[in-house]
């Protein structure tokens, strides 16, 4: 159904260059770079995008949301007031796109959901919510034995099975690809490692330079190894060096039920900036 009136319908425009889709996604994630951090990071991180997902909703010239995916990653979205998130529903449907589930802003997320919904045979489910959080300025924990180093060649094996330790303790261990991922993160000098007595104990990267800020991820302590402060000071330690190295911010995605880690954070700095969830679709059992 058309508005009434002159008033134009909101436009979905997919992108197929990398380049082109920065330019018209940028400034407006830039509006909130924190929350929007993920997003703002893919042009550095998205070494193909032969089956992305790039979306900018406009209404008229202004960008009003913006989504993508990486197939079998679910939907990220960012901005999306419900005629944004309709359109882009719209889109998907029109062009037969299958989506695994929609991760953003809780009202965005599940507004698309609920529209999802509405024309294609699933339902949702929360997978995840997750708090946004921004640091300006470390304070130190209470100091562990060992130090930082980077992860070099060496470490890759060890990584790969970190990684996909980590995945699987937060439900993502289908994704698969880990060393693969590992070896990638230690290619480009993103991975970190906190080591004790000349052994690792704890890993962290920081990866998706945005403009004024830089994301930490894959904070993972050896399960044997936790409860000493090991990942607290890698986390501290790394984030400073981005500091240090003229960053104005760092960022880092929590899982709001993980009570521990959201303590740890808050205490070295870092302070919530935003919340979001991601909801996974299953097929509905209604007969639908």
């Amino acid at each position: 159904m058309r508005p009434p009136g002159n008033v134009l319908p909101i436009q979905v425009e997919r992108f197929y260059e990398m380049s082109a889709y920065a330019a018209a996604a940028e400034q407006f994630l830039l509006g909130r770079e924190a929350e929007n951090c993920f997003l703002l990071g893919q042009p550095t991180q998205l070494k193909d995008v032969t089956n992305a997902l790039l979306l900018v909703a406009r209404d008229g010239p202004e960008p009003v949301a913006v989504a993508t995916m990486t197939p079998p990653r679910h939907l990220m979205m960012a901005g999306a007031p419900p005629p944004a998130a309709r359109a882009i529903v719209d889109y998907l449907r029109v062009h037969q796109i299958a989506v695994p589930g929609v991760g953003a802003p809780t009202a965005a997320a599940e507004t698309f959901a609920n529209l999802w919904c509405e024309v294609t045979p699933v339902t949702w489910r929360e997978h995840v919510r997750y708090t946004t959080f921004e640091l300006t300025e470390v304070t130190p924990p209470p100091p562990a034995s060992g130090a930082m180093r980077r992860a070099e060649q060496r470490d890759v094996d060890l990584l790969g099975e970190w990684v996909q330790a980590f995945r699987e303790e937060i439900g993502e261990g289908h994704l698969g690809g880990s060393r693969e991922l590992a070896a990638e993160r230690v290619r480009d000098g993103e991975m970190w490692l906190w080591e004790d007595g000349g052994e690792p104990v704890a890993m962290a990267g920081a990866i998706a330079p945005t403009r004024n800020g830089i994301r930490i991820v894959l904070v993972y302590t050896a399960p044997q190894r936790r409860g000493r402060g090991y990942a607290s000071n890698l986390v501290a330690a790394l984030s400073q060096r981005q500091l240090d190295a003229g960053r104005k911010f760092c960022f880092l995605n929590t899982d709001v039920g993980n009570p521990t880690s959201n303590k740890i954070y808050r205490a070295m700095g870092y302070r919530p900036v935003g919340e979001s969830v991601t909801l996974m679709f299953d097929p509905a059992t209604d007969g639908r």
